[in-house]
């Protein structure tokens, strides 16, 4: 500890709440449960290293391991995942490996776990922008990724307020355009297995 603030490395367990539980409502069936354990660099009580340090430079790597399983490891800045980082779904088996800023993935690769691969920028932790698809096969397809958000009924109309609590990403619809498809012939990413 320094100044009463976690400081240096430490382990934190947070509780399993689910996401918008308010302690007289009723649980939604359908939240998110939150929580999990972080082990790792705790600078000023927060995870990670502080505002006006860059995390490449000090000590801020992590591990994030949230009680559905998912795991994050890498950098983190005043508590959000920011710097060189891998996220890992536990659902599906997909990682998202590359640089995080404010929580989000911004640039880096999206892995399957069949081999293939996007690698490209991205927005809201979705793909945007130009970017590359890499087929087990080796074969690629480069295009562009458009994201168009989606519009809910439900939602109040935007206010104009400066300073208000931060907003959420929008929830948005991404669709990839090609550009070029490049075949690779006779290759594989993969190695032929021996013996078999």
């Amino acid at each position: 500890y320094e100044e009463n603030r976690k400081h240096g490395l430490g382990k934190m367990t947070y509780r399993n709440n689910l996401a918008g539980e308010e302690e007289e409502a009723e649980p939604d069936e359908n939240a998110v449960p939150r929580g999990g354990s972080y082990l790792g660099a705790f600078s000023a009580g927060m995870r990670g290293c502080r505002a006006e340090q860059n995390p490449s430079e000090v000590a801020s790597e992590g591990t994030f391991s949230y009680s559905n399983g998912d795991v994050y490891v890498g950098q983190w800045k005043e508590g959000k995942k920011s710097g060189k980082g891998s996220y890992m779904y536990a659902k599906d088996g997909t990682k998202l490996i590359g640089e995080w800023e404010n929580g989000k993935i911004t640039s880096g690769k999206w892995i399957f776990p069949n081999g293939t691969f996007y690698s490209g920028k991205f927005r809201y932790n979705k793909p945007f922008g130009k970017g590359v698809w890499v087929f087990k096969d080796g074969n690629q397809l480069t295009g562009t990724y458009d994201q168009k958000e989606q519009v809910n009924e439900d939602d109040p109309p935007p206010d104009d307020e400066e300073g208000g609590p931060p907003k959420p990403d929008p929830k948005v619809w991404c669709q990839f355009k090609p550009s070029k498809s490049t075949s690779v012939r006779g290759g594989s990413m993969f190695y032929p297995k021996l013996g078999a």
